[in-house]
């Protein structure tokens, strides 16, 4: 057996656009921690008045902002020593000789600065220089180094490069993809680390990813993703990062609905895509009204995505386990799709569902923290426990909790990922 996050980061500083973040261009949650870091500097003759103001408003920050801070190589190196370590904690079936992959996902703002930043266009890192620091940092000796761990990325891509009438970019990303995947490996042992597994999606930024007259170049996208059954992660939850001109279409770029629409295509309907988030905690909070299930909610609709396409997962990365209702409602879900709750479908949600950390997005949470104190120390190990605490605390039975836990770690990201 081995253990996979289909879902964290191990970017810096150095890859997040910190002028538009702090200047408000960029919302998001971890964009508001990164203004609370590093823009209290900033005011820091306003806050020296108050003896600990400046102590006391970053305390709560401070792995996260020390995840920043740090190399690349050293993030890459921690999460791996975190991983193991909750092996240790938390699974009994798995011992130091077990598997780790973990598919780092990596952000695309070349769009981003050419919209808000043109004068930088050139300057900043683009998203190809940012994997590649990424790969160099995962080829280095204090990394590969460590037993049976794999790191493969997925590269960011924006679909908005292939509205540019300038040059063909699909066909440059398809050589840059070739040149630069390992894709099509049937053992975690046999991939190569550092390159690439799959492609980022995130419509937040600005895209619609399907929209009711979908471009011809996006359609030819998803018609060379499907031939090459490449994986895809496309984030799928409310509140989340948005950028630029387009933060006032958040939702409608990011809503599932897109997704429907584009897998009822008869060509699209075997996409391989992980839908991160499966529409966060409030999403399960939307669906489990008091007397009924709200149908249009966005994890009823993914949920319906995932029982009734083949390639279809989701990755529960970044959920709040802190909260006695979050951690109910997430085992509701194995709970009434055993009930038949959901509908018949073709496939169980227990077979499509990934586990994803989000990490470092969620390391100052309190979700994240020992015995979900606010102060507490902060591990991979705590934020794992959690999940395991909101299965156990179900109608399941201890057998059906293993299994989970097996098929969301093990199984299901092997087969997202095309290893089983």
């Amino acid at each position: 057996m081995s253990f996979i996050d289909c879902h964290c980061h191990a970017f810096n500083f150095v890859d997040i656009p910190m002028y538009l973040t702090l200047s408000d261009k960029i919302s998001m949650s971890t964009a508001g921690r990164l203004k609370v870091a590093s823009g209290a500097l900033l005011y820091l003759p306003k806050l020296i008045t108050s003896k600990n103001a400046l102590k006391s408003q970053l305390e709560n920050y401070k792995e996260f902002v020390l995840f920043f801070e740090r190399s690349v190589k050293r993030n890459c190196e921690e999460i791996l020593l975190e991983i193991r370590e909750n092996i240790k904690t938390n699974l009994a079936d798995l011992d130091d000789n077990s598997e780790i992959l973990i598919t780092p996902l990596v952000m695309d703002f070349d769009k981003l600065l050419e919209q808000e930043m043109p004068a930088q266009v050139g300057k900043e890192p683009s998203v190809r220089e940012q994997y590649k620091r990424l790969e160099e940092a995962i080829a280095s000796p204090e990394v590969a180094s460590i037993p049976n761990t794999k790191v493969c990325p997925f590269v960011g891509f924006d679909l908005r490069k292939l509205r540019d009438a300038d040059k063909d970019r699909l066909e440059g990303f398809k050589n840059f993809w070739s040149a630069n995947n390992t894709l099509g490996k049937t053992s975690i042992s046999d991939l190569e680390s550092g390159k690439l597994l799959g492609i980022k999606l995130y419509p937040p930024i600005g895209f619609n990813p399907c929209p009711p007259n979908i471009h011809e170049n996006y359609k030819k996208f998803y018609k060379w993703c499907c031939q090459n059954d490449i994986p895809l992660t496309t984030h799928c939850q409310k509140g989340s990062y948005s950028a630029g001109e387009e933060k006032k279409n958040l939702d409608r770029h990011t809503t599932p609905e897109n997704w429907k629409r584009l897998l009822n295509k008869p060509e699209f309907k075997n996409l391989r895509i992980n839908f991160a988030h499966l529409g966060g905690e409030t999403g399960l909070d939307d669906m489990f009204e008091p007397f009924r299930t709200d149908k249009d909610s966005w994890t009823y609709i993914l949920i319906q995505l995932l029982k009734n396409y083949p390639n279809t997962y989701a990755d529960i990365a970044a959920y709040n386990y802190a909260k006695k209702e979050h951690r109910n409602n997430l085992a509701k879900i194995f709970e009434k799709d055993a009930a038949g709750k959901f509908g018949k479908g073709q496939y169980n949600l227990t077979d499509k569902l990934l586990w994803g950390s989000d990490v470092p997005m969620v390391i100052s949470d309190k979700t994240y923290r020992e015995g979900f104190k606010s102060k507490g120390k902060a591990g991979y190990s705590h934020y794992f426990k959690g999940f395991i605490e909101s299965l156990e605390a179900s109608s399941l039975e201890a057998e059906q909790v293993k299994d989970i836990i097996k098929k969301m770690t093990n199984d299901n990201p092997k087969k997202f990922l095309r290893l089983a």
